[in-house]
């Protein structure tokens, strides 16, 4: 089993994008000759990083660490939609424009991307805040094609990054149609989590354990209930 990877960190202030080491050039996909997204599903998958860049300190070094760890100069597109796919995204200056992009990456690289997000664990050393990643794939009427206005029948899974710690959660949510940035309450084994790892405990071992106290009194509720 593969142990999630601690990235320490000092936030800055709220709204001030953090410094980037490094930038991964995204070339805009060219899909001038297809109808959709469905025309090339076969070979390229698509996802949003808005969430994690807008709200999780993610930067591009965190690109070239997977590219590192592949060994390989993996490439990453874009495309800026006209129609918006999401809703509720915004950068500090107010401009709406994540809600229109999407990202590509080939498909045979795709799982090992997720799982690589999904593995991180951010850990802020003077706020102790904390926080992972949570993955959301969701089947959209192609989005491609509503930009050509096209009569769509055919629909495609995007993939989606959100992200859950100690403050808050933030994700999103199918509302109208369209995936629309929602933000939760902490869930209690995050807390925990926080917790370990500000005194400097074994945050996964803590969270582990909590829920599986969970999960037995839920077992013994339903046996003595």
């Amino acid at each position: 089993m593969s142990i999630p990877s601690f990235v320490s960190l000092d936030l800055v202030p709220a709204g001030d994008a953090p410094t980037l080491g490094e930038t991964i050039d995204k070339p805009k996909l060219k899909l001038s000759s297809a109808t959709g997204l469905a025309d090339v599903v076969d070979h390229l998958a698509f996802f949003s990083p808005a969430i994690l860049y807008l709200y999780a300190r993610f930067t591009d070094d965190n690109l070239a660490d997977f590219r590192n760890t592949l060994g390989k100069n993996v490439p990453i597109f874009q495309y800026q939609l006209s129609t918006p796919l999401f809703d509720g995204l915004k950068d500090k200056d107010g401009n709406p424009f994540w809600n229109h992009q999407i990202w590509a990456i080939e498909k045979c690289y795709y799982q090992q991307f997720v799982n690589f997000i999904l593995m991180m664990t951010f850990f802020n050393s003077k706020t102790g805040n904390v926080w992972r990643f949570g993955y959301q794939p969701f089947l959209i009427q192609d989005p491609l094609e509503l930009d050509k206005k096209k009569m769509t029948a055919r629909y495609v899974f995007v993939g989606t990054f959100g992200f859950y710690g100690n403050v808050k959660r933030i994700c999103f949510q199918m509302k109208a149609g369209k995936p629309t940035l929602t933000q939760l309450a902490p869930r209690p084994e995050d807390l925990v989590l926080q917790k370990a790892l500000v005194n400097n405990s074994k945050p996964l071992a803590a969270r582990q354990d909590y829920l599986l106290e969970e999960k037995l009194l839920e077992a013994i509720n339903r046996i003595t209930g």
